[in-house]
């Protein structure tokens, strides 16, 4: 019997110019982030975000929402923006109501971009699902990482992948 099952993580991207004069925003509210050591409130597009004193990963300007994470870039070896949705998003809105709010505030910010998924998670919880660790064969996954948990020669769980 299925419990539950969904969207564990959703990522996009956005492919647009980005102006130069969000980038010098950005970069001097980084800055100040930095000094203090503290996110620096901002605006985008009429949306309150956080500047964050850190990356979001190879994204040099980390800004924050309840509904997400975006991060921005001017490298021009990576799409522009993007963005993370929260699980309160995933959860209140659903993913369509994500990638909703993503235009809209992109809309708002005067950002004409095109939205792609770049990363999507799924989780499906079961129980008296009686499968054998043999069956594992019969998933199909991109991953080389495979972890089967077993409790007394029974099969409990398993993970294709990592975070």
């Amino acid at each position: 019997m299925e419990l539950l099952s969904g969207i564990d993580a959703l990522y996009l991207s956005a492919q647009c110019n980005l102006h130069p004069s969000l980038l010098d925003d950005l970069e001097g509210a980084r800055q100040l982030a930095e000094l203090t050591s503290l996110p620096v409130p901002a605006d985008l597009g009429g949306y309150p975000v956080t500047v964050q004193p850190h990356s979001f990963g190879k994204y040099r300007y980390c800004l924050k929402h309840d509904l997400g994470m975006l991060g921005f870039t001017p490298s021009r070896k990576l799409p522009p923006i993007r963005y993370q949705a929260s699980a309160v998003a995933l959860h209140a809105a659903g993913p369509e109501g994500a990638v909703l709010w993503l235009r809209n505030l992109l809309d708002s910010a005067g950002i004409d971009a095109t939205l792609h998924v770049s990363r999507l998670d799924l989780h499906s919880d079961w129980q008296r699902l009686d499968m054998k660790a043999s069956e594992r064969a019969n998933f199909v996954t991109y991953s080389n990482l495979r972890a089967l948990y077993e409790v007394d020669e029974q099969l409990a769980g398993l993970n294709f992948g990592k975070r």
